[in-house]
């Protein structure tokens, strides 16, 4: 079934760090045939991250197809150039599935990404959305979950660390110990040692 679903994956985020995030194990496990769409590196932001910082993440995982885009998030842009999105998500074609943001994510841009790519690619791909820390309200029932290595969650850690200027106050969701904690509670879940979790918008194999 991962063979199948994972042949073709596409992980679309709103920012530089949000699809380490929700599936940072995910994408290292499958990137030899992933590609991603980024929209934004923060600019504008209140912590804004610097571009050496953007060149590490996506070298952490070296094998996957990168496509990082300037839209800013200052002003509502991203609610502003839906289209713009829209366009980005049509050049994939038709992935073997979307890994994205989730429905109930309080962050405007992320919900806004979540829109697009189901517009977009609905009747079309399975599309799975990551749990995004700090931001499910409500919280989401996890009904598809990726089997992932130690290792695997090592390089989500490895890759998170090259973020240093989102570590700002009160992001704990960048803490090691609960990014690991958090993984095996979902293992747990479906008697394996770590997992990560995904709520199902569509999915067929």
């Amino acid at each position: 079934m991962y063979d199948t679903l994972f042949a073709r994956p596409l992980f679309v985020g709103a920012h530089m760090d949000d699809i380490e995030l929700f599936a940072g194990a995910t994408l290292a496990r499958f990137e030899k045939n992933a590609r991603c769409l980024v929209l934004s590196t923060h600019d504008g932001i209140l912590t804004a991250m610097p571009g050496s910082e953007v060149v590490k993440g996506v070298k952490m995982y070296p094998d996957v197809v990168w496509q990082v885009c300037n839209f800013n998030a200052v002003d509502g842009t991203f609610q502003r150039k839906r289209e713009s999105i829209a366009g980005r998500l049509r050049e994939y074609g038709r992935p073997s599935v979307v890994i994205t943001h989730q429905s109930s994510d309080t962050n405007q841009d992320h919900r806004t990404v979540y829109e697009e790519v189901v517009r977009v690619f609905k009747g079309k791909v399975p599309i799975l959305c990551g749990s995004f820390p700090n931001n499910d309200i409500p919280a989401v029932h996890r009904t598809f979950f990726v089997t992932v290595t130690k290792y695997l969650i090592q390089r989500k850690l490895q890759a998170l660390a090259n973020y240093e200027s989102q570590r700002v106050k009160g992001r704990t969701y960048f803490d090691e110990a609960l990014v690991l904690s958090q993984a095996r509670v979902w293992g747990s879940l479906i008697g394996e040692d770590f997992a990560e979790a995904f709520e199902v918008v569509r999915l067929w194999v």
